[in-house]
This record gives C-alpha cells, sequence and structure tokens, in this order.
C-alpha cells in the first residue's frame, strides 16, 4: 500500500500521458483519412478541368455528351464530398468521445491520488496514536513494576 501510495504522482503522470496518446492517435488517423479523401478529390477535380479544356464548340453534336460528361461528374463529387462531410462528423464525434473519456480518466485518477492522500494521513494518525497508547503503556508498566 505504502509503495503504490508512493507513486501516485507516478501514476497520475501516466494516465495523462496514456490519455493525451490516444488523443494524439484519433486526430492523427483522422487526418489520414481526411488528406486520402481530399487527395482523391483533387484528381478527380484535375479531370474535370482537362475535360473542360476539351470543350470545343462543333456545333452540338459531341458539346452535349461531354455536357453530360461533365454533369455525371459533378454529380459523383458532390457524393464525394457528402461522404467526406459524413467522414468528418464522424471523426469529430471520436475526437469529442476521446476528449470525455481522458476527462474521466483525469477525474479518476485524481479522485485515487486523493484517496490515497487520505489513507496516507489516517495512517500517520494512527501511527501516532498507537505510540501514544505504547508509551502510556510502557509507563504504567514501570509504574507496576
Amino acid at each position: 500500500m505504502n509503495e503504490l501510495a508512493a507513486n501516485h504522482p507516478m501514476l497520475l503522470g501516466l494516465g495523462q500521458f496514456l490519455a493525451i496518446l490516444g488523443f494524439i492517435g484519433a486526430s492523427a488517423w483522422s487526418n489520414y483519412k481526411n488528406m486520402r479523401e481530399s487527395r482523391k478529390t483533387s484528381r478527380k477535380l484535375a479531370e474535370m478541368q482537362e475535360q473542360t479544356k476539351e470543350l470545343k464548340n462543333n456545333h452540338g453534336s459531341s458539346l452535349r455528351d461531354v455536357a453530360d460528361r461533365i454533369e455525371l461528374k459533378l454529380s459523383e463529387h458532390d457524393g464525394m464530398m457528402k461522404q467526406f462531410q459524413l467522414t468528418q462528423n464522424h471523426t469529430n464525434d471520436v475526437v469529442k468521445s476521446v476528449s470525455h473519456q481522458v476527462g474521466e480518466v483525469r477525474r479518476d485518477l485524481s479522485n485515487h491520488a486523493e484517496r490515497i492522500t487520505n489513507v496516507e494521513r489516517s495512517a500517520g494518525r494512527n501511527r501516532e496514536s498507537i505510540e501514544r497508547v505504547t508509551a502510556r503503556f510502557d509507563a504504567l508498566n514501570d509504574e507496576l513494576h
């Protein structure tokens, strides 16, 4: 018990370190997924820009086909953007959840540290009481003999 009480600041530090590490890991994973989606969107946008360069008015025969392809690509792009927004919302929810968990861990560690401190104080008071009783007992025992 005394070893646990002596190491409670270290336990607090370890708990805080693990909580921060979890938060950083979740944020890094979220950023990685967002960057990957962003690269895909950029490639699609570059494709669309390349296709718009090819637009030439040739009395409407192929211009309609190109416009249809662009509309299709825009529709696909809108779908990707909606998916990106859903992913971003999910990531935000995960970060909030991890933040709440970090707060709970910190609160639990603080409560445990306070309990350990209270036990240490109580043990000190008990030790002092035992020493007083022992001294009184020894004094009475000496008087009897």
